[in-house]
C-alpha cells in the first residue's frame, strides 16, 4: 500500500493499530522512507475504499494498493 505523509514512528503505530483491527490481517510492516505499508492477510482481500477512508481519517493520503500471492 502506497501512502503519502507517513513519516514518523508514532504515526506508523497509529495506522498499524487501525489496520490490525481489520478482519484477516496477520502481519504489517512499514517502510516510512518509501511510504509503503505491507499487509499480510489470511486469504482476505482488503477493500480499497475502506483503506482510503482509514488512511484519510488518520490524516494520510492513500495512493494505491498492489496485491501479490505469498511467496512472490
Amino acid at each position: 500500500i502506497r501512502v503519502d505523509g507517513l513519516a514518523c514512528p508514532y504515526c506508523a503505530y497509529g495506522i498499524e493499530k487501525k489496520l490490525n483491527q481489520l478482519d484477516g490481517v496477520r502481519f504489517i510492516d512499514m517502510d516510512l522512507d518509501k511510504g509503503i505499508v505491507t499487509v499480510e492477510t489470511h486469504d482476505v482481500k482488503l477493500d480499497d475504499r475502506q483503506l482510503e477512508k482509514l488512511f484519510k481519517d488518520s490524516g494520510f493520503t492513500y495512493r494505491s494498493k498492489t496485491e501479490t500471492e505469498k511467496g512472490q
